[in-house]
């Protein structure tokens, strides 16, 4: 099943409807995870606390909200999908140290550039479509600092960039994916509160909220 998104669009009808490939498969981070992905030097007694890695400045607006099933994610989606103008910049919700930057393709063959942050206790993934990366693997980053810019993606007709914004969290028992929107800050999460305002999706009446709940098992 595809997921099929329609936003209002200065003015206007955009329709979104992307590969099931475009959609963040959790296991990026999700199996880094289990392998104890943690960085001894970046372990904090707490959550983090996140910025957003997008500006509304820069077009963004959601596309598709966490906990969603379907598109892809018949376990529940495990981020947030943003679209944003071509050339957006794309920052560092928060200081880490990159563990992984790498390109994947789809079945589609619309390149999906892969960006993996360790965030103290939390892991942060970027997926989308990148140019000008600006960091490697082994950097240490800090919140707010840019990462890359959005080129146009494919599933658009060149019209916007797409970015996928995961987290998943070593403070439970065994790594899971989280909804990014509970460690915001205050002003992270009126921004993007303001941004699901109005956001109309595919499988919006089963789940309306912008963290919807895992099954169980998580969403993967």
């Amino acid at each position: 099943m595809t997921k099929k998104i329609v936003l209002l669009f200065f003015g206007g009808i955009l329709a979104f409807e992307p590969p099931v490939h475009a959609a963040f498969r959790f296991g990026l981070a999700n199996s880094a995870a289990k392998r104890g992905s943690k960085i001894a030097d970046q372990a904090l007694p707490s959550p983090v606390i996140l910025k957003m890695p997008l500006l509304r400045s820069e077009g963004s607006r959601l596309l598709w909200p966490f906990g969603v099933q379907g598109g892809g994610h018949p376990q529940g989606h495990p981020g947030i999908d943003f679209a944003a103008n071509i050339g957006a910049s794309v920052y560092a919700s928060a200081n880490g140290r990159v563990r992984e930057v790498s390109d994947r393709s789809g079945s589609s063959a619309e390149a999906e550039k892969v960006i993996i942050i360790d965030h103290a206790q939390n892991q942060g993934a970027y997926v989308g479509s990148f140019k000008n990366i600006a960091v490697s693997v082994g950097d240490f980053v800090v919140q707010g600092q840019k990462l890359a810019e959005l080129e146009a993606f494919a599933g658009s007709s060149g019209q916007y960039g797409f970015l996928h914004w995961g987290l998943s969290t070593f403070m439970t028992s065994s790594p899971a994916a989280v909804c990014p929107y509970d460690y915001l800050t205050d002003d992270g999460k009126a921004e993007l509160t303001a941004m699901f305002t109005g956001t109309i999706y595919s499988g919006m009446a089963q789940f309306p909220l912008l963290c919807n709940p895992c099954p169980s098992g998580g969403c993967r």
